[in-house]
C-alpha cells in the first residue's frame, strides 16, 4: 500500500482553509497536479515589483524558484548578521512560509510584504489594530501566519512587519522605472530615489499581532472566528491527519467567490454536489449566486441557495404579464425573474428583442468592431505618469463595409523594452481602413475613453506628437461631426434590449458571445455559423466544436493561458519588464493576437446575430418561444 502523501501547510493552504475548511480537501487532493516551480506572468510581475523595493535594503539575496533550494539558501544566509532575502523560505516541521522579503539586522527580523493597492498619504504610515477593510485584513492574516512560523523557528528574535504600498499621489519624474534592474539603469541614484518615493512603508506589527491573537470574522469561517493563528493551525493539522474528521460546514456567503463550488473544466464534481445533499432540488447546478442583479445576499442569509427556491420580485406576476407590458427595456429585475422561472422548469422566451434594438439599423458604415488592450502597472513606464496609468499595447479591429466585406487589422507592441507603445499604437490605428469614417463599435466605453486618454497623454508633448494627435482627433470627431453614434456601445443594447435563454449572471462580452453561440447551435431557424466564422472562432469545423462552446479555450497553449484582459496585460508586462524567455517570445505574440482578435470578432458576431432579427421585426417586440 503506497504511503500517504505528506501535506505541508503553506501560506496559501492556511488562508484558504481558514476561509473555508472544505477548501483544504479540494486543494490537497489536487496538490500533486500543481507545478509550484512555474512562475506565470502575473506572479513574475508581482515579484518584479518586490525586487524594486528590495533594492533599498543592503546585502540583498535572491532565493531559487525551487522551494527546497530556497529553504536551504535561506537557512545559510540567515547565519549572517545583516542580510535581506527575497523569497525567504522558512519551515517548521510541516509548516512552511515563503516571505517576499525577510530582513535580518543582528537578532532582529523584519517581514516585508509588498501589496499593489494604492495608498493615500492621508491613511498614515501605520495600520492600526481593529481595521475592518477586508483587503487589508487578508494582508494582515497572511502576515500573521508568517509571523507564527517565524516565531517557532526564532523564538528569541524581535520581529517586525512592514507593508509597502504604491503611493497614490506619486508622479514619476523619470521614464522606464520598470527597467530598474536592467544594466543601463541599475544603480542609478535617480531611479532608486524615484522607487523610494513611489513605495511607502507602512508599519503593521501591532495590527498583525492583534490578528494573530484573534482571527477576524471578515476573512474566516465561523469555526475560526476569534481563534488565534496557533489554534487555527492546530485545527488544520487535525484535518491533515484525518480528513474524515471534517467539521460540519454549512453553505455560506463566501461560497459565491469560491473556485471549487462549481464543476471543474474536466467535469470534476463541484464542492456543493459533493458535500451538500439536494434530494428535493431538481437543478442543483443552478445556484443563487448566478442570479443576475440584487438580492442574492439576502436570499443566502435566509437559507436559500438554489435558484428554483428563490423569490420572484414583488412586481412580477406572470410571464405573460411581463411580456405583454410595453416597457422600453428588459430590466435586470426582469432578467432575474426569467432565470428563476427557467430554474423551475417553467416556459420562458428563447429570444426577446425590444424595439429600440433596431438602433443598429441606423448606424453609418463602415462599422469598426474595435477592441483595445491596456496594461496598468505599479511601476510607471513613462515620465510624468502615476502608478497604474493605462498603457495601450494592442488592438484588433474588424471593419465591416456596407457591401458585406470584412477586413481585419491588428497590432501588438513588441518593441524594445524602453519604447513606450502609444505613438506606434496610434500610427497603426490610423492605418485601419476607413477608421476616420462610419461607426466605431465598442463593448463598454473603454475604446472611447482610450482615445481620450491617448490624446491627453500625447498632448503633453503636442509638438513632438502632432501627427498622432491629428489622427486621434479625426478618429474622435470625424466629419460630419453631428453624427450621433460615432462610438456605439454594443453592451448598452444588450443590457437594455436583448435577452436569450442562455444568458445568466453576467452581460460581459465573453458571456454574451457564448450565450449567442449556444442559442444559434440549438436553433434550427438559421444557419448562422458559416465556415469563415467557424475558422475564426474555433479553427475547426462545426461538427467538431459542437461540444466546446467557448472559443477562448481553443487557442490556449499547454503552458500559457490568456483567458481575459488581465492575463493579456500580465503577459505583455512580463515581456516589457524583460522577464520573458526566448521560447515564450516565440509563442506568446500569436496567443495574444488570437485573444484580441476574438474580442473584436465577438462584437461582429453579436451584431450579425441581432441584425438577422431586426430585418424581420415589425412594430412590436420580437419574442420567440422554442
Amino acid at each position: 500500500m503506497p504511503e500517504k502523501e505528506t501535506i505541508v501547510i503553506n501560506d496559501d493552504l492556511f488562508l484558504n482553509t481558514v476561509s473555508c475548511p472544505l477548501k483544504f480537501t479540494h486543494i490537497t487532493n489536487n496538490c500533486l497536479n500543481r507545478d509550484s516551480s512555474k512562475l506565470y506572468f502575473r506572479q513574475r510581475n508581482k515579484l518584479h515589483i518586490r525586487d524594486a523595493i528590495a533594492n533599498r535594503f543592503e546585502n540583498n539575496r535572491q532565493t531559487s524558484n525551487s522551494t527546497k533550494d530556497a529553504a536551504n539558501e535561506t537557512k545559510t544566509w540567515l547565519k549572517r548578521d545583516h542580510v535581506s532575502i527575497c523569497g525567504a523560505v522558512i519551515q517548521h516541521n510541516l509548516l512552511l512560509t515563503r516571505i517576499p522579503i525577510l530582513v535580518k539586522e543582528d537578532e532582529k527580523l523584519t517581514i516585508i510584504q509588498v501589496h499593489g493597492k494604492l495608498r493615500k498619504r492621508s491613511e498614515g504610515d501605520e495600520i492600526k489594530p481593529g481595521i475592518k477593510k477586508r483587503s487589508i485584513i487578508r494582508y494582515l492574516l497572511k502576515a500573521a501566519y508568517r509571523l507564527e512560523v517565524l516565531r517557532r523557528n526564532f523564538p528569541e528574535s524581535e520581529i517586525d512587519i512592514h507593508f509597502y504600498f504604491p503611493d497614490k499621489h506619486f508622479k514619476s519624474s523619470a521614464g522606464n522605472l520598470h527597467l530598474f534592474d536592467q544594466p543601463s539603469l541599475s544603480g542609478s541614484e535617480r531611479i532608486e530615489k524615484q522607487l523610494n518615493e513611489l513605495f511607502r512603508k507602512v508599519r503593521a506589527t501591532d495590527a498583525v499581532k492583534h490578528v494573530s491573537e484573534q482571527i477576524p470574522s471578515e476573512q474566516s469561517y465561523q469555526i475560526f472566528h476569534g481563534k488565534s493563528v496557533s489554534e487555527a493551525i492546530q485545527k488544520i493539522e487535525l484535518l491533515r491527519e484525518d480528513s474524515t474528521e471534517q467539521p460540519k460546514i454549512d453553505r455560506h456567503r463566501s461560497c459565491k467567490y469560491c473556485d471549487f463550488r462549481l464543476p471543474g473544466d474536466k467535469g470534476a464534481e463541484g464542492c456543493w454536489s459533493q458535500f451538500f445533499p439536494t434530494e428535493n432540488i431538481q437543478h442543483p447546478e443552478k445556484h443563487i449566486f448566478e442570479l443576475i442583479g440584487q438580492g442574492n445576499r439576502a436570499e443566502s442569509e435566509n437559507g436559500t441557495y438554489y435558484q428554483e427556491e428563490a423569490e420572484f420580485s414583488r412586481s412580477f406576476d406572470s410571464l405573460k404579464d411581463l411580456t405583454d407590458k410595453n416597457t422600453p427595456t428588459i430590466t435586470i429585475l426582469n432578467r432575474r425573474n426569467l432565470q428563476i422561472l427557467k430554474a423551475r422548469d417553467r416556459e420562458i422566451p428563447s429570444l426577446w428583442l425590444k424595439q429600440r434594438i433596431k438602433l443598429i439599423d441606423d448606424l453609418a458604415y463602415p462599422l469598426h468592431f474595435l477592441d483595445f488592450e491596456a496594461a496598468t502597472y505599479a511601476l510607471p513606464m513613462k515620465k510624468e505618469t502615476r502608478p497604474y496609468t493605462p498603457a495601450y499595447f494592442q488592438f484588433s479591429c474588424h471593419t465591416l463595409r456596407e457591401n458585406g466585406e470584412l477586413i481585419h487589422t491588428e497590432w501588438l507592441d513588441m518593441q524594445a523594452w524602453d519604447t513606450h507603445p502609444h505613438a506606434e499604437f496610434v500610427q497603426q490605428l490610423g492605418k485601419v481602413p476607413g477608421i476616420c469614417e462610419g461607426t466605431i463599435m465598442q463593448y463598454s466605453p473603454f475604446e472611447k475613453q482610450g482615445v481620450n486618454r491617448l490624446i491627453a497623454d500625447l498632448g503633453r508633448e503636442d509638438i513632438r506628437y502632432q501627427d498622432e494627435l491629428e489622427i486621434l482627433e479625426k478618429i474622435r470627431r470625424p466629419k460630419p461631426q453631428k453624427y450621433e453614434h460615432r462610438f456605439f456601445d454594443v453592451s448598452r443594447i444588450i443590457r437594455d434590449y436583448y435577452f436569450n435563454e442562455y444568458l445568466n449572471d453576467s452581460l460581459g462580452l465573453k458571456q454574451v458571445l457564448k450565450s449567442i453561440l449556444q442559442w444559434e447551435q440549438a436553433s434550427e431557424l438559421t444557419d448562422f455559423l458559416d465556415d469563415t466564422m467557424n475558422e475564426i472562432l474555433y479553427g475547426e469545423t462545426r461538427d467538431q466544436h459542437k461540444k466546446n462552446l467557448d472559443p477562448y479555450k481553443n487557442y490556449q497553449n499547454s503552458n500559457f493561458s490568456i483567458n481575459d484582459g488581465s492575463d493579456a496585460m500580465n503577459a505583455w508586462l512580463s515581456f516589457k519588464n524583460g522577464l520573458m524567455s526566448e521560447d515564450e517570445k516565440e509563442v506568446l505574440p500569436g496567443i495574444l493576437k488570437k485573444y484580441c482578435t476574438l474580442d473584436s470578432y465577438a462584437l461582429f458576431v453579436i451584431f450579425k446575430h441581432i441584425k438577422q432579427f431586426t430585418k424581420v421585426m415589425g412594430d412590436e417586440d420580437y419574442i420567440l418561444f422554442q
